[in-house]
């Protein structure tokens, strides 16, 4: 515990006395931040009640100063808007704020989306907004870091001058063919909504006495279209994301909030799951579900369309199935059992070790078990073709970085120190290779800091998904 700054004791009106407030740091972040929990107890008529107050800080300058600032002005217009949908921020730095002119399209301030700041200034129109304040501003930072690049920029200046004002421009966004509508009104939007952003919980002191239900935090706001919000990523939906993109299927690829499942999820798929997919059929679409159904579906359904996910020979199909029922049944639940393991009781430094030491040789054990059943030569499991066995692994295989930035390492020996070992884990770093090299992999993964925060709370056990819960009740894949 560490003593709480005087500036945030003045800010929050919190006591002074060190034996009533505290200060934990959880010595997370996203590289240019870090976080921690003041706990106070705060007198009451009942007696004392503890609070918590979430806290971020930066020694980053006058670059932290306009962060903390967009995010205290997103969160607050949130909250004003939908009380309880988000909670409210309390103070940043000197604690100033800006009234906004809510009927053009911006912000009155900055705002990061990740360390990419986002000028927000108004516009008259939302396709002049979207051009110039989001395509052409990621551009010119994306220049500034990497370097320039014709190509790239030709197609963006494409999009922003000839795509944006034809598609989003007044009269036309809102309005049917016959000129009927009501143009494009500025409401608030979180701006970076994803599911490292979204949970479920309830927002405290917030004037309403809902029940637990859906809220979001981090936003990076700005007044824009109601539906300018991203969906969510979920790797069991890009299991079948990756097939439809190697065996290039023509789809629909509609994004949905698994904690406030919508009417056309449920009236598809009442268990509400993803991915569900509506199949054609000469009586209308009908639905499919569960990941690994799915992927067979598309391979029966479209035969012609390439690489063949399954071997033809029915001994190999089904020796590939039992590879990729292990998958699922073996390799995820051990993964999410590192990935989630926490100490307990008052475990001291050596024993947290070994049962983190612990869980991670059980994850190790299981991947070579997979590994020392792929083809000898590959590079994918099945041979020289991508299959179904890979696709099922993959959006897993990619994210093991996971592990080195919560869980102090996976620990796979490096090339040369694998001892007996050694034939075995060439043969992964080869496949994974050839996995992380496919185009369907990195157009359906977003950057790496886009998932920190959703597998920071599946590192802290706190992650609500029915999967990490499941890993809590010590059970498999629900």
């Amino acid at each position: 515990m560490a003593p709480v700054p005087s500036a945030i004791l003045h800010a929050l009106s919190l006591p002074t006395d060190p034996s009533k407030v505290s200060l934990s740091t959880s010595n997370l972040g996203s590289g240019f931040t870090s976080t921690g929990t003041i706990r106070a107890k705060i007198a009451t008529e009942n007696g004392e009640e503890e609070r918590r107050y979430f806290v971020k800080i930066s020694s980053n300058g006058q670059a932290a100063a306009e962060m903390f600032q967009g995010e205290y002005e997103s969160l607050n217009a949130i909250a004003d808007v939908v009380p309880g949908f988000c909670p409210h921020a309390l103070a940043w730095g000197p604690l100033e704020g800006e009234e906004t002119d809510r009927r053009r399209f911006g912000f009155p301030v900055p705002t990061f989306c990740g360390d990419t700041k986002q000028p927000n200034r108004f516009c008259d129109s939302w396709a002049e907004f979207y051009a110039h304040e989001r395509l052409l501003t990621i551009l010119a930072t994306s220049e500034h870091r990497n370097g320039s690049d014709a190509d790239l920029r030709e197609l963006v200046e494409k999009i922003a001058y000839g795509v944006v004002p034809r598609l989003l421009r007044d009269g036309h966004l809102g309005y049917n063919s016959h000129g009927e509508g009501e143009s494009i009104a500025p409401v608030v939007v979180h701006g970076d909504l994803w599911s490292g952003n979204a949970d479920r919980g309830r927002i405290v002191d917030s004037g309403r006495d809902d029940p637990v239900g859906d809220v979001v935090y981090d936003p990076s706001a700005c007044y824009g279209h109601s539906e300018f919000e991203l969906g969510l990523m979920h790797m069991f939906v890009q299991r079948v994301w990756l097939a439809l993109e190697e065996k290039e299927i023509p789809y629909e690829y509609i994004e949905v909030n698994p904690y406030n499942k919508p009417d056309h999820l449920l009236s598809a798929n009442p268990r509400g799951l993803v991915p569900t997919l509506l199949c054609p059929s000469q009586n209308g679409p009908k639905a499919l579900y569960e990941s690994t159904v799915v992927l067979e579906y598309l391979e029966d359904a479209y035969p012609d369309n390439q690489p063949k996910l399954l071997p033809s020979d029915p001994y190999e199909k089904a020796r590939a199935r039992i590879w990729i029922q292990y998958v699922t049944a073996k390799i995820i639940p051990s993964f999410h059992r590192f990935l989630q393991y926490q100490p307990t009781g008052h475990a001291d430094d050596a024993d947290i070790n070994a049962g983190l030491d612990k869980a991670r040789r059980e994850f190790l054990d299981i991947l070579k078990t997979w590994t020392k059943e792929m083809h000898s030569e590959g590079p994918f499991f099945l041979g020289s073709e991508i299959g179904m066995p890979d696709l099922v692994l993959a959006p897993w295989a990619i994210r093991l970085w996971a592990f080195d930035k919560f869980k102090c390492g996976l620990r796979i020996p490096t090339e040369g120190n694998g001892g007996p070992d050694e034939e075995v884990w060439n043969r992964w770093r080869k496949w994974t290779a050839a996995i992380e090299s496919r185009k369907s992999v990195r157009k359906t993964t977003s950057e790496r800091e886009r998932y920190f925060p959703i597998y920071k709370r599946y590192a802290n056990n706190t992650a609500q998904s029915e999967l990490a819960k499941a890993t809590r009740a010590g059970r498999g894949v629900p």
